[in-house]
Order: structure tokens, then sequence, then C-alpha cells
């Protein structure tokens, strides 16, 4: 460890909370839930029908994903008659994805 950012680094690492940043990260890590928030970064707001068929999974299985991405507050979602519409509120969920776009094209 570098003696000269020592302290700083304690202080930032005492300053956020872990056990959120490693939950987004865990739910991140499912291939699924990845794509989910990547097709609503790109295509904007979403029924769940329509995501099942972009990630190829039935309805009840999206709609499970979309559940735990709403309940970590990663995603919004808004009721339209008996529709349910998912969409990403949050600019740092789009960032992520940006970075995540810049890790792809490593070589």
């Amino acid at each position: 460890m570098s003696k000269n950012n020592s302290g700083q680094t304690i202080t930032l690492l005492d300053s956020i909370d872990a056990q959120k940043m490693s939950t987004f990260f865990k739910l991140m890590s499912e291939e699924i839930r990845f794509k989910l928030i990547f097709i609503l970064a790109h295509e904007g707001e979403m029924c769940v029908s329509d995501l099942a068929k972009w990630v190829d999974s039935t309805i009840a299985t999206t709609s499970h994903h979309l559940q735990l991405l709403k309940k970590n507050k990663v995603i919004e979602n808004r009721r339209e008659g008996k529709q349910i519409f998912y969409f990403i509120d949050n600019i740092k969920v789009s960032h992520f994805i940006n970075i995540g776009l810049d890790f792809n094209h490593l070589s």
C-alpha cells in the first residue's frame, strides 16, 4: 500500500456505502440483467414483453429480473393500463453501461 495515499483511501472507503456498491455489481454480473440495463440505456422505456423478446427469455423470467433491478433502485417503472414500462431514471446507470462498452473494446 502506498504510504502517500493510504489516509485518503481509508477516508474515501469510509465515505462510501460498500454494501450498496457491492449489491449493484452483483446485480450487473448476471448476464440477463446486464442486457436489460444495456437495452434500456440505449432504447429508453420498454414494456416487459418487448424486453423479453430482446433478451430471448420468457416474460416471467424477464419480469423477475426487472423486479430485482427495481427493488435495488437501478430502474424505475410506470403502469399504463395492464402494461408496465421500465426505464432508467438515473444517469449514473447509463454512465456505467458506457464505461462497460469501453472495457468491451479492450484488446
